[in-house]
């Protein structure tokens, strides 16, 4: 809980030779709340993604758009996928950004790309 960082998930598959391998960059996403902070409200929840998946394939869909919420009126719709948060990936391996990306403060806006070209900004409303 003291990283600067959110875990990150990297799925590969590694021979068993040699014992010591490269594995290239890794990206780790910075965290964008303190220790004790609760994450700003954003009006929406991505459905829960099949954990059978290959990681390549992994997606993060709108499931729910509430009412009266910081979502409603921003052009975010159920059934929308998203592709980046701030300009980062978050589809296939990336997926795991996600989590990382969407916990900011009450008050940060975050600009999401929607699959098809759609793009939505979203302002943190108050934790929930």
């Amino acid at each position: 809980m003291d990283s600067k960082y959110n875990f990150g998930s990297f799925p590969r598959t590694l021979a068993a030779e040699p014992a010591v391998q490269d594995l290239g960059d890794l990206e780790l996403i910075a965290r964008r709340l303190g220790p004790e902070q609760a994450p700003g409200d954003l009006g929406f929840t991505v459905a829960d993604y099949d954990t059978t998946a290959e990681p390549q394939d992994l997606e993060m869909v709108v499931a729910l758009v509430r009412p009266g919420g910081p979502a409603e009126g921003s052009g975010l719709e159920v059934g929308d996928v998203f592709e980046t948060v701030d300009g980062i990936a978050v589809t296939g391996e990336r997926a795991s950004h996600w989590f990382g990306l969407i916990r900011v403060p009450e008050g940060r806006t975050l600009k999401f790309e929607v699959r098809g070209g759609k793009t939505v900004e979203i302002t943190a409303g108050p934790p929930r």
